[in-house]
């Protein structure tokens, strides 16, 4: 991902400065926004957290969003995605595929305050 957003926004820019710094932060060694490859391969690099809110509304881009998503976590599996969608949007093919990438399925009501720290707490513990 780190080589993607480097071709595509550039080596000086936020997006490629931000990924830099998180990863350089989580290893405890700041580079100054530069990885190298065997940093990059190391078993200790933390990966990001991947928001992607709202698939259902992709579209007609959701197929290659979800193509993008596999070959993205099938070369650095290190990322821990999350993605958000109203139900009963997905079809059965689009299921099986976020399944067979180790997504599980289910349906959130509202939390409560404390619920909502105790989530956020445990997840950012496994990070």
């Amino acid at each position: 991902m780190t080589e993607w957003v480097k071709r595509r926004h550039g080596q000086d820019s936020v997006p490629h400065q931000l990924i830099c710094d998180v990863r350089s932060s989580s290893m405890g060694d700041v580079m100054q926004g530069t990885l190298s490859l065997e940093m990059e391969s190391s078993e200790e690099v933390v990966g990001l957290l991947l928001l992607l809110d709202g698939l259902d509304e992709a579209s007609t881009r959701r197929f290659a969003l979800l193509e993008y998503l596999k070959s993205l976590l099938e070369a650095e599996p290190v990322h821990i995605p999350v993605l958000t969608s109203r139900p009963g949007s997905l079809g059965a093919g689009e299921l099986d595929l976020l399944s067979s990438l180790g997504f599980v399925s289910f349906s959130m009501s509202s939390l409560s305050e404390d619920v909502a720290k105790e989530i956020s707490t445990r997840t950012l513990r496994r990070m």
